[in-house]
């Protein structure tokens, strides 16, 4: 079903300045993906308070429009997705306040639902409320917490994901054999964007190189199959029109072999193993957030809430909790730091000894730091009502924290909104209720040393 710009439908006043955000489609029945963000969208709207919420978009309005034959959604936009700001020029931030900001939308969510693709662009700042981070695009997500149900695991109804950013769990969902996903997924892709959000600072020194166009998207790719432990190998079908329609059908699931060093001679994994040293090194603590959500099984990440904590220096993951000593400090699969120096030894590799001393000494003064936390990072997500029995069997929707007096409230504020905005004249100026687009630069960031990383965000 083919949707129509969303100038076509914004108030014809006012379209250049893109008040609104919505989609607009052919037909009576609106596609699957936007039934879908609607769906979740108004659950969350219904059942959660507004005060729980603020950071995911807000849903103004969504129906059947007899006029123009087709379904309208109209929601909240915002000023500049996290993609464009991770992207501009030279643009400087901490690593760990940008993690704590990615992580919030999802403790909010993870009460109700999973998304299913989490991506920098699916993240819009607000600067209307002092430059709040949004989460939006629920089109693939899916409601744990509803009619009669409670579900941490549930199988997916809509496909909709971002391939840089999925879960292990989500390509045997795909590709494999249908199975059921959690929450654990979106703390996977949480765990690649933290990747992203240190290669793209403008502090980041690549080790070996002084090449300015360092290609974050093809170091993203290595850090997932390292982390994975293989690589999806695919093919196309020209003869099946269906099939090609589905872009690809896959081959088979081609598996790194750890137990000996063959995985270093493949293509660009000797440089991506540099990048993810670096971070272990830059980012001493982050990188242990790193390992944790980028685990092949999704039981042992932690969860939101986890995350959150562990940032706030509440917590230790789990992961970490197990580790002896610096030599059996994990990067991913079996491989440990105690491997890599026995097999940069037996290669005669100063370059990457010599890094490798620096994330060792790094991670020591980490680990002793971790040691003194107490509490180990959660790993089971909490779903609302889960504890509370709160929802009924035949009631779709069950009662909503809200009161109805202050849910009624908030959906005539909403309304209201909709109707002040189509009813501006064409010479008065925009009030704050609706956000502009914000263009972006995009441009080459200029590499600078680096000697430490960023301290833990306080939050």
């Amino acid at each position: 079903m083919k949707c129509a710009n969303q100038d076509q439908f914004c108030n014809p006043k006012y379209r250049n300045a893109k008040y609104c955000n919505a989609k607009y489609c052919n037909g009576k029945h609106c596609d699957a993906n936007y039934c879908n963000t609607t769906r979740v969208l108004k659950w969350l709207q219904r059942h959660i308070d507004g005060t729980k919420r603020g950071h995911i978009a807000k849903l103004f309005d969504a129906g059947f429009e007899e006029a123009t034959n087709s379904f309208v959604i109209v929601s909240e936009l915002g000023d500049e997705t996290l993609k464009h700001r991770l992207y501009a020029e030279n643009r400087l931030f901490l690593a760990e306040e940008m993690v704590m900001k990615i992580t919030v939308p999802l403790l909010e969510l993870h009460q109700v639902a999973m998304h299913l693709d989490i991506k920098p662009s699916n993240y819009v700042f607000v600067k209307s409320e002092s430059d709040a981070l949004k989460l939006i695009d629920f089109d693939g997500a899916e409601l744990l917490v509803g009619n009669g149900g409670i579900d941490q695991h549930k199988m997916p109804q809509v496909d909709a994901h971002t391939m840089q950013y999925m879960s292990p769990e989500q390509d045997e969902h795909l590709f494999k054999e249908r199975k059921e996903l959690s929450v654990k997924a979106d703390i996977w892709a949480i765990g690649i964007i933290t990747c992203e959000i240190i290669l793209q600072n403008r502090y980041y020194d690549y080790f070996f190189s002084k090449d300015e166009d360092l290609r974050v998207d093809l170091v993203l790719h290595y850090i997932g199959k390292y982390f994975r432990g293989y690589r999806l190998v695919t093919e196309k079908n020209k003869h099946c029109e269906e099939e090609q329609k589905a872009s690809r059908k896959v081959d088979t699931f081609d598996k790194l072999n750890f137990d000996s060093e063959e995985w270093l001679d493949k293509s660009n994994y000797y440089f991506t193993l540099a990048h993810i040293m670096r971070m272990a090194a830059d980012y001493p603590l982050l990188f242990h957030l790193i390992t944790n959500t980028l685990n092949i099984e999704p039981e042992k990440r932690m969860t939101a809430r986890g995350i959150v904590d562990y940032l706030n220096k509440k917590c230790i993951p789990g992961t970490s909790k197990q580790i002896d000593n610096v030599s059996s400090l994990p990067f991913f699969h079996k491989v440990t730091v105690g491997i890599l120096r026995r097999t940069f030894e037996k290669r005669k590799d100063q370059k990457m000894l010599g890094l490798l001393g620096i994330v060792e000494e790094k991670q020591r003064k980490a680990m002793d730091e971790l040691r003194m936390r107490g509490i180990t990072c959660e790993t089971k997500n909490i779903l609302l009502g889960e504890e509370t029995n709160e929802f009924s069997e035949n009631d779709k929707f069950a009662k909503s924290p809200e009161s109805e007096s202050g849910q009624n409230e908030e959906e005539n504020e909403s309304k209201s909104k909709i109707k002040r905005m189509f009813s501006l004249k064409s010479k008065e100026k925009p009030k704050n209720d609706f956000w502009a687009i914000a263009k972006t630069k995009y441009s080459k960031l200029s590499k600078n040393s680096r000697e430490e990383g960023d301290k833990p965000f306080l939050g």
